[in-house]
C-alpha cells in the first residue's frame, strides 16, 4: 500500500505509471492535498469508527470497510 510521497515515488521509480492509493484515501480524505509534501506521513490503520467519519464516511461503509482486516478498530 502506498501511504506516503516517498512511498509513491519509490514505485514510479520502478517503472509504475499509475499508483493507487485507496487505503491512504480513504483513511484520509485530505491526502492528495498533502501527496507532494515529502514530510507528510499520515497515520496507517486501524482507524477508529469517528475517525472514518470524520473523514466522511457512512455508517454503511465504515461497516463494509471491517471486512479489509486491520483497517477499522
Amino acid at each position: 500500500a502506498i501511504w506516503d510521497s516517498s512511498e509513491a515515488q519509490a514505485v514510479m521509480d520502478q517503472g509504475a505509471d499509475l499508483i493507487g492509493v485507496a487505503r491512504a484515501g480513504i483513511g484520509h480524505a485530505d491526502w492528495a492535498s498533502h501527496a507532494g509534501d515529502p514530510d507528510y506521513r499520515p497515520a496507517r490503520p486501524p482507524f477508529t469508527p469517528e475517525h472514518l467519519a470524520e473523514q466522511g464516511l457512512s455508517k454503511p461503509f465504515i461497516e463494509y470497510m471491517r471486512n479489509w482486516k486491520g483497517f477499522v478498530e
